[in-house]
């Protein structure tokens, strides 16, 4: 027997927007506008597995995450009984070991390079029209310099169309500066949907991967950048960066591949995806052929290799929870 609970969220744009038309939020199916994120989650009562599904990926985090709390909650005090009762140690057993909450299904990384594809295009476009407007901008002075040499001229000459050109000019500087705060609040909206994104692909790779607390934060400090919108250090080649990093140190697979690390003093906005898709691939893999990114990098025979991998100064409390889960998207 299974058990359904469905959610709407709803963002704060959408609230504002909706709440001083009506008392509660009109159907997405109604007004035809943005839609809010449907998240189900169907539960089996006998087998102990839970089955998320949403129309998307962002949305489904927040759930996803939310189910694994409770779960933390519900559970934690029941596993902590068990280890001061058991003589098993927990450190040999795979139960206590790490999280106990399993996700079997496939990482959605095709639809992750979606969203990042999406999120690296809208910069490439705003980068493009603030070189626009920084044109318009330089036109517009040399024209009105130009203009106003005419003017205090003591013999008068034809205009020559100066007057069409500032006018046309300035009519593009507020289409170009329209285009702009489009494009940020885009940028704002895809920089978020692209966090909650990685944090689900953090989250689902843990469950898959019987990730501890420490490899869990350490592979959410390299997915999960904190970027200031203001910053011209974006997240594509920050992460790009600290995973090439993990790949070539405590992810190498041989002494000779963690002897070559080079770690990037200068990073800037890359020309394509290429090299943050293959790192991000290999990250995976590595990780599902039971790579650790606490671990020491391979030394060289006779020698010690000069790379030491991060580790987490911090490690979260606890259990994560009980029962195997099971996180998809509905196709729609």
């Amino acid at each position: 027997a299974m058990q359904a609970m469905g959610f709407q969220l709803w963002s704060p744009a959408q609230i504002n927007s909706t709440a001083t038309a009506s008392a509660s939020p009109p159907s997405p199916a109604v007004n035809g506008s943005a839609s809010a994120a449907v998240v189900s989650v169907l539960v089996s009562k006998n087998a102990g597995r839970y089955r998320v599904q949403a129309d998307s990926y962002p949305a489904l985090y927040v759930v996803l995450a939310e189910l694994e709390r409770r779960l933390i909650d519900k559970v934690g005090a029941i596993i902590a009984a068990a280890k001061s009762e058991t003589d098993i140690d927990p450190s040999n057993n795979a139960l206590f070991s790490g999280s106990i909450v399993r996700c079997t299904d496939p990482l959605p990384l095709d639809e992750y390079f979606a969203s990042i594809s999406a999120h690296f295009k809208t910069r490439q476009s705003l980068v493009q029209m603030n070189a626009q407007l920084n044109d318009l901008a330089h036109q517009f002075r040399l024209v009105q310099k130009r203009l106003l040499v005419r003017f205090k001229d003591k013999n008068p000459t034809p205009l020559s169309g100066l007057d069409t050109l500032l006018k046309e000019t300035y009519t593009k500087l507020l289409q170009t500066s329209d285009s702009i705060s489009e494009l940020q609040s885009r940028l704002t909206q895809q920089t978020a949907e692209l966090e909650c994104f990685s944090k689900l692909i953090v989250c689902m790779a843990s469950m898959r991967f019987s990730f501890p607390p420490n490899e869990r934060m350490l592979l959410q400090s390299y997915l999960c950048p904190i970027i200031q919108e203001a910053s011209e250090q974006g997240w594509e080649e920050t992460v790009d960066a600290a995973i090439g990093f993990a790949v070539t140190s405590s992810l190498a697979r041989t002494a000779k591949e963690s002897s070559n690390t080079f770690v990037k003093t200068n990073i800037d906005m890359p020309s394509s995806l290429d090299s943050l898709r293959k790192n991000i691939v290999t990250l995976m893999d590595r990780l599902e052929k039971g790579g650790k990114l606490s671990a020491l990098p391979p030394q060289m025979p006779g020698g010690s290799s000069s790379n030491t991998s991060s580790s987490s100064n911090a490690a979260v409390g606890g259990v994560v929870g009980a029962g195997s889960g099971s996180a998809k998207r509905s196709g729609k």
